[in-house]
């Protein structure tokens, strides 16, 4: 059977493994751009900036549900209409964390629909799931990301319709660079506390010898 100090230092090494096993922060800000002829109807308003995340948040269990990537308004047009078929709509990520993203950062939509006085609908359909890199210092890894289409509509009696950008992180992984790498704080904390406990043990027992 195993001692008590035994079964200690494997619950600490234990902790300190799961506690950097697919937990990564994810930050980052969002910026857009229509392509040339885009009624000024349908508009973006993106997160963050360049000097800040709008979104920062970690995952668990390596997925993470990214609830606000910003928010399109759909306008109905005082008059005529507003045709979006054949325009695209390009998403651009900028990450704060993880640092050292490697990969292609931006989104691309179609756009389908019309806007007019008795219609107002227009669908935005992103690409597939685009998947990331990153490494830096002290870590190195992956995610894939994932960005949900939109339906734009406008209801009967209103000229105005918003709605937010949403998308979901899956697959993150972050396993150790090397045995010189800097170790994370939680692990430093539950492998200090497993050897002050191993420490105090010693010292009891040599007092009863």
């Amino acid at each position: 059977m195993a001692s008590p100090l035994r079964r200690m230092l494997v619950l600490g090494f234990a902790c300190s493994f799961l506690a950097s096993a697919d937990v990564i922060p994810i930050a980052l800000s969002t910026t857009s751009s229509f392509s040339y002829g885009t009624r000024p109807g349908l508009t973006f308003a993106g997160i963050g900036s360049t000097g800040a995340p709008g979104f920062d948040n970690v995952t668990v269990g390596g997925a993470l549900a990214l609830s606000n990537l910003g928010t399109f308004t759909l306008q109905r047009p005082a008059q005529g209409a507003d045709p979006y078929n054949n325009n695209f709509f390009i998403l651009n990520l900028m990450f704060f964390a993880p640092s050292g993203v490697i990969g292609q950062t931006s989104f691309n939509a179609e756009l389908h629909g019309v806007a007019n006085k008795n219609k107002a609908l227009v669908s935005i359909h992103f690409g597939p799931t685009q998947s990331f890199q990153f490494e830096n210092e002290s870590a190195t890894g992956g995610f894939k990301l994932t960005l949900d289409d939109l339906a734009l509509e406008i209801p009967d009696g209103s000229n105005i319709a918003s709605q937010i950008l949403t998308g979901t992180i899956t697959e993150a992984y972050d396993p150790p660079v090397d045995m010189s790498s800097v170790p994370e704080p939680v692990s430093v904390v539950l492998l200090g506390s497993v050897m002050l406990l191993v420490s105090t043990r010693i010292r009891r027992q040599s007092r009863t010898m």
